[in-house]
């Protein structure tokens, strides 16, 4: 196709997100629906205007730069030093939960949809958190007490964090097709790549706002748009292609430092943010093959409830025990499970990364 087809492809794509996120916001629902529902729409499955294999390998490098800002921007809603804050319950939540919630999911599609181990596991990593953009819409429309929606608050941001973590970890181990003690050792020295890159781009970016008193509220926003991208391609490229846990690691550790302009920083990377959310979640729905869906058929809905009715609320009681909170409280927090946008993003970039190895078809059941 021609370069003016994936301007103008691009242009679309980006005015349509763009309106998603205002109706999302008018109608008091997660934009996420209208994202979808306009890739479906525009994608080879009905109208067929947009199709994604015309843009060669250029997506894959948006998604992969996209999903470096987006889950950078889910790192920076964390501070560590908040934590010892926390109710016991929380911490447990986005510990044992995340942990019990990725295990029972991983072994669910395993089972009911028939996909290859290390896939299911992926699923579950995935699955396993749920997300600040989707609960804080949800909470503001529902009467529930503040103990409750702190809870629910704090967990969504602190799980995003975690599962994209976990998840990039089981990712790196599907890659690496490694078994055993080898396989442990592989995923050590990614997460310490990770950690080297993330912590020491967040060393740089820290001291040079603190100590170069030229940089402006608007230097500070370019600054920390560039040092990210270069920790992302060094972690990429040198650290054994760690880049997604890189920026994870990124953000929390500027989001739990003191640092000039970091309100600025924030608000400059959530409009990015909005801004490549469209593009990624409208591109996403454009891969949906609805031969695929029907041939998941009744399993897939089976899972789905799975997911909603049986191990979320065995996560939550399991994480809960020890709590304060009352039975009805358990209950709301145990119903309230929706999937955050951070790991749904990093799904369409595993499926880009996973179509390289032959596996295009069981990834895609992911993004279910």
């Amino acid at each position: 196709m021609s370069n003016t087809y994936i301007l103008t492809a691009f242009v679309v794509v980006l005015i349509i997100g763009i309106f998603s996120h205002m109706l999302g916001r008018l109608l008091k629902i997660p934009s996420i629906v209208f994202l979808l529902i306009a890739g479906v729409i525009l994608g080879p499955e009905v109208t067929g205007i947009i199709q994604t294999g015309s843009f060669g390998n250029g997506i894959e490098l948006l998604v992969s730069f996209s999903v470096a800002i987006i889950v950078f921007d889910g790192g920076l809603d964390i501070d560590i030093r908040q934590i010892r804050k926390i109710q016991k319950g929380i911490l447990n939540l986005v510990t044992i939960g995340v942990l019990t919630t990725a295990l029972l999911s991983a072994a669910a599609a395993y089972y009911i949809l028939n996909i290859p181990f290390n896939i299911a596991l992926l699923f579950g990593a995935l699955v396993s958190a749920t997300g600040p953009s989707v609960i804080t819409p949800i909470i503001r429309q529902i009467r529930v007490n503040n103990r409750v929606a702190s809870v629910l608050q704090a967990e969504s941001v602190l799980n995003d964090g975690v599962s994209v973590i976990l998840a990039a970890l089981v990712f790196e181990w599907i890659v690496s097709s490694m078994t055993g003690i080898n396989a442990v050792e592989f995923l050590l020295i990614r997460l310490l790549d990770g950690a080297f890159f993330g912590i020491l781009s967040g060393i740089i970016l820290i001291l040079a706002l603190r100590k170069i008193p030229l940089i402006t509220e608007q230097y500070a926003r370019l600054l920390t748009i560039s040092v990210l991208l270069a920790a992302f391609v060094s972690a990429e490229n040198i650290g054994n292609q760690s880049g997604i846990l890189a920026m994870a690691i990124l953000g929390i550790f500027i989001g739990s430092s003191d640092i000039p302009h970091k309100k600025v920083i924030k608000d400059f990377k959530e409009d990015i943010s909005i801004v490549l959310l469209s593009i990624i979640f409208i591109l996403l729905s454009t891969f949906i093959d609805f031969e695929y869906i029907r041939a998941i058929g009744i399993k897939g809905v089976i899972l789905v409830f799975l997911l909603m009715l049986l191990i979320r609320p065995i996560a939550v009681y399991i994480s809960t025990m020890t709590s304060d909170l009352n039975r009805g409280e358990k209950i709301f927090i145990a119903a309230m499970g929706p999937r955050g946008v951070v790991p749904a993003s990093m799904a369409v970039y595993f499926t880009l990364r996973l179509n390289d190895q032959g596996l295009i078809s069981e990834s895609t059941s992911l993004l279910g």
